[in-house]
């Protein structure tokens, strides 16, 4: 258990049913107590984009903050562009920056952007 960053970009597409954002919501839910977010192990993030930023969380260890997030997370049901959701995360880590420590992005999208 080595200290990291992850950020999950999401896409809140028209394209994705009610039901599949709930379940996207409910898994990364989830998620946070499965990856050892805590201080001095995992930092976690997220953002949910369509043509815009619809939502965006900042890297935290408070799993509380990150779970109420997660499954609060909005579907803007509008156009994908995966490209501004990918930039603000970069965006985010650069800021964040912890030195040594690997920061993953994980996209999530339902087909072309």
């Amino acid at each position: 258990r080595k200290p990291y960053d992850v950020y999950f970009v999401i896409d809140g597409p028209d394209s994705i049913s009610v039901l599949d954002f709930y379940l996207l919501k409910t898994s990364i839910f989830h998620l946070v107590d499965k990856l050892y977010i805590s201080e001095g192990n995992g930092n976690m993030g997220m953002l949910v984009y369509s043509s815009t930023i619809a939502t965006m969380v900042e890297p935290s260890t408070d799993t509380a903050y990150l779970k109420e997030h997660a499954i609060n997370l909005p579907n803007p049901r509008e156009s994908t562009d995966t490209a501004i959701g990918i930039k603000t995360m970069t965006e985010i880590f650069g800021v964040s920056r912890r030195p040594e420590v690997p920061q993953i992005g994980v996209v999530i999208a339902d087909g072309e952007s």
